[in-house]
């Protein structure tokens, strides 16, 4: 045998040892997948800029950051440890030691110095921890309330959410913290072999220091913001003021995309409200009757924005704002659905809290009780009402008396937690109520006929939309049917963070999906519907209205709203009902360019045009929150086995060495090739 055809077969066995072994690898991607598995399903903790600092995690230096695994254990945390960590470590630890982490990394530059990261492992069903990351006071910032807390909303709380934190965390979900730990379980105890390892990326684009005003100047950021929802249940044209229901679709957390979902976040409230547009829209105020608008506040706990900035919008003459800045009467569904049949009236006048006994008086099983303290939960859209309109009867619905869940916030706070009775209870509440006070045109409603609710309609509605802002999120069947198949078949949950809001539309009232999210359009599609006393998601349900889009060709008539995918297809409608998108973002900026024409030349600028009607008020300096413009492809987090240093070497040395074997034995296939090839040497001829 010649040394060609020795090299010939060695290639050929190589080649089928990697067919074999190869199973499913067929692209580099899932040769990279499987050898740098990259989890998808983590949350990031993200550096988030305002007007005086920042807060949050993010990678030091503008590199990602490669770090072997660490099991945190009690003996690490103790005061004085951390010489026998290995520098550069990613931590891995449970959810209920992670505020003792923080603390730590705030604490102690020595020890805070041996870690490059941490990965926060999914907690187990039904558990509860004895911290979260929020301020004890329940607000980021103090001063946006109407009224000085009259004490800690939430004791158990840290403030950790507002921390510069020197490293990037991740919160894993179940399946990610499933390969986690069989990672670790795997690597060798006598520290021979390659070691478990964690990249985790999460730079910015943003210079440190930075601040909002200097990032948004130099376009590095974006802000936060979205948009308010809202539709009017009832007969269209002037009458009396609106009862106004209102909830908050986002919360605060120190991890923004599952972090502060669920039951004691703005999911449990939003989904109540919901469902009691739905039971009222089939039975809706009669004609000369005050009309119910039901309102979806987004980005509350970042400074009230989607309340500030729709009151000051009506201010200022925007009709999209006027109907729910100006209510007769105003009704707030905070945190409910985690404890049945009780619940909890904050900041209610006389009037107020005795239709509610009244309205529960008629829901079986219910226990209503007036909160033991005065004033209104932190967070809640009600404050910015109290501030413009003092003299406005309100109150705000909960399932706590004086404080918040001790992990309000946290990775454990989950839907799981959600009771869909005690959710369908609260609903009821709600609608019986509001009813009440939309028959009597805005007034107490002590003498007004009953409403008549199907308690067991509610609770599959409550079902229903429980599903949707669970795992499946907006793949559910629900959305399918609302969005007529518009949000993506891996829409995924929707996020409990109120996220960036990158530009505005020309129309606010286009649906252009780069503008707004896929929950906002759900919300706005979800309660049109439920105005027009329709529910989509009916077997052989056709739709009757007008086919409609985007396209201004396409546009409804009269005032009417488009819903559905809104897209060339037509496979939209156009309802006669009223629903509307209102802008929410800090009152200080403006969008420059914002008109659709100018493809990336939109720009955000700080502007003085709210500062009268703010005087006005009281009301408080912004921070005006930003987030970094990130690179394509971050926040990210891969797993990946890391030899020692000195095997790195001898694995770079050898593949050298395989290379120039690769380069040789090329050169003799050509040149042998080029034998068999007739005429190749010349031939007979």
């Amino acid at each position: 045998m010649t040394i060609t055809n020795a090299v010939m077969i060695m290639f050929l066995f190589g080649c089928i040892q990697v067919a074999q072994c190869g199973v499913g690898i067929r692209t580099v991607a899932d040769l990279t997948q499987a050898m740098y598995p990259h989890l998808p399903d983590s949350d990031a903790c993200v550096r988030l800029l305002h007007r005086n600092g920042s807060a949050g995690c993010s990678t030091p230096g503008n590199s990602a950051v490669e770090g072997n695994l660490w099991r945190l254990s009690d003996r690490d945390m103790e005061a004085g440890s951390g010489q026998h960590i290995p520098r550069g470590s990613v931590a891995v630890l449970s959810a209920a030691a992670l505020e003792d982490f923080l603390a730590s990394l705030s604490a102690d530059a020595a020890w805070a110095s041996h870690w490059a990261g941490a990965l926060v492992l999914a907690h187990a069903p039904g558990t509860h921890l004895p911290s979260n990351p929020l301020p004890a006071s329940g607000a980021l910032r103090p001063g946006f309330e109407a009224e000085a807390p009259s004490h800690a909303w939430n004791p158990a709380g840290t403030g950790s959410v507002l921390r510069a934190l020197p490293i990037p965390l991740f919160s894993l979900n179940a399946s990610a913290s499933e390969r986690v730990a069989a990672t670790l379980s795997r690597a060798p105890s006598t520290g021979a072999g390659p070691s478990p390892a964690a990249r985790m990326d999460v730079r910015m684009t943003v210079p440190a220091g930075a601040t909002s005003e200097a990032c948004l100047a130099a376009r590095t950021c974006l802000p936060l913001g979205g948009h308010t929802v809202w539709a009017r249940v009832g007969p269209r044209g002037s009458r009396p003021a609106p009862v106004l229901v209102a909830a908050v679709q986002d919360e605060a957390s120190l991890f923004h995309a599952r972090g502060g979902a669920g039951a004691h976040a703005g999911a449990s409230g939003l989904i109540a409200t919901l469902a009691a547009a739905r039971a009222l829209g089939r039975r809706p105020p009669a004609a000369g009757r005050a009309p119910i608008v039901f309102a979806a506040f987004a980005g509350e706990a970042w400074g009230a924005l989607g309340s500030r900035r729709l009151l000051y919008q009506a201010a200022a003459g925007d009709a999209d704002a006027l109907d729910p800045a100006r209510p007769a009467r105003l009704l707030e569904v905070g945190r409910v659905g985690c404890v049945p049949g009780a619940l909890h009236v904050h900041g209610a006048d006389r009037g107020t809290l005795g239709t509610l006994r009244a309205a529960a008086a008629a829901v079986p099983g219910l226990r209503l009780a007036e909160a033991s303290v005065g004033g209104l939960p932190p967070g809640s859209a009600a404050h910015s009402y109290r501030r413009v309109h003092p003299d406005l009867p309100l109150a705000v619905l909960t399932d706590y008396d004086a404080a918040w869940p001790s992990d309000a916030g946290t990775p454990t706070d989950g839907l799981d937690r959600l009771d869909v009775r005690a959710l369908a209870v609260a609903a009821e509440l709600v609608a019986r109520a509001a009813h009440a006070w939309a028959s009597s045109g805005g007034g107490d409603g002590d003498d007004t006929p009953g409403l008549s609710v199907d308690a067991d309609s509610l609770e599959r509605d409550v079902a229903q939309l429980l599903a949707c802002f669970g795992p499946q999120g907006l793949a559910c069947p629900l959305a399918a049917a609302v969005l007529r198949g518009g949000a993506g078949p891996r829409a995924g949950p929707p996020s409990s963070y109120v996220g960036i809001l990158r530009s505005l539309t020309k129309d606010s009232q286009a649906s252009d999906p780069l503008v707004k999210g896929a929950r906002e359009r759900f919300l706005l599609g979800y309660l049109a519907y439920a105005a027009a006393g329709i529910r989509p998601e009916a077997e052989g349900y056709v739709p009757r209205g007008r086919p409609c889009s985007a396209a201004s060709e396409l546009q409804c008539p009269g005032g009417g709203v488009c819903v559905g995918a809104q897209t060339q297809d037509r496979s939209s409608e156009c309802l006669n009902v009223t629903a509307k998108y209102v802008p929410a973002y800090p009152t200080a900026l403006e969008c420059r360019a914002c008109d659709g024409q100018r493809a990336g030349g939109e720009g955000w600028h700080f502007t003085e045009a709210a500062a009268t009607w703010e005087a006005s008020f009281g009301w408080p300096e912004e921070d005006v929150w930003a987030e970094s413009n990130w690179p394509t492809g971050t926040p990210s987090l891969s797993l990946l086995l890391r030899e020692s240093a000195a095997r790195e070497r001898q694995v770079l040395l050898a593949g050298v060495g395989v290379a120039l074997l690769c380069v040789a034995g090329v050169a003799l296939l050509q040149k042998q090739a080029r034998g068999w090839l007739p005429g190749a040497a010349g031939g007979d001829g």
